[in-house]
């Protein structure tokens, strides 16, 4: 047993990658580097079923594992085409950047699946041993009520969280050091 120390709490500066294909290949494995993040939070879903005991004025009894799933909140600090079109379907091209286009008449329509824009998300520390968040099948969401500063005296940020949803495997997420992760 260690002996508690403040030298072992960590800080987890990172950036976040879109479709990592080789985790031995830091900074950024192999995939699409969608921009340094931070604020990052992980919300780690363990919903167990709790069995509450009558006889014991609703004292719980027992509980039965349930799924395991994790959402992962990030601030993110650079709009680059490759993170705009990671989690805006409606965005193209413009002459000088990316545009967001929200009119209603924008493809895809009301009632596509988001699902369907799914990727694997990688939150890759700046440090290798510290740990990482892989998320296997995650789909983005733009947090509801973000807020975008257009002011020169706060940083502009987009506030977006990823639901990890099972993949072909049925794997959701891995957290950890990220050498000790598997694709």
């Amino acid at each position: 047993m260690g002996v508690p120390s403040s030298l072992n709490i960590e800080r987890v500066p990172g950036v976040l990658i879109k479709n990592p294909t080789n985790l031995a290949l830091p900074p950024y494995y192999g995939g699409t580097v969608l921009g340094a993040a931070r604020g990052c939070d992980v919300d780690f879903m363990d919903r167990p079923s709790v069995n509450y005991l009558e006889e014991y004025k609703g004292a719980p009894g027992d509980a039965l594992e349930g799924p395991e799933w994790c959402v992962l909140y990030a601030a993110l600090r650079e709009f680059t085409s490759d993170s705009i079109r990671a989690i805006f379907p409606k965005s193209h091209a413009g002459a000088t950047g990316e545009v967001i286009d929200g009119s209603v008449s924008a493809s895809p329509r009301a009632g596509t699946r988001r699902s369907a824009r799914s990727y694997v998300l990688l939150y890759a520390p700046n440090e290798y041993t510290q740990p990482g968040l892989l998320i296997y099948n995650a789909m983005p969401i733009i947090v509801e009520g973000n807020r975008t500063a257009f002011s020169v005296l706060h940083e502009q940020v987009l506030s977006v969280s990823w639901m990890s949803m099972p993949d072909a495997t049925k794997r959701t997420y891995k957290f950890g050091p990220v050498g000790d992760m598997v694709l």
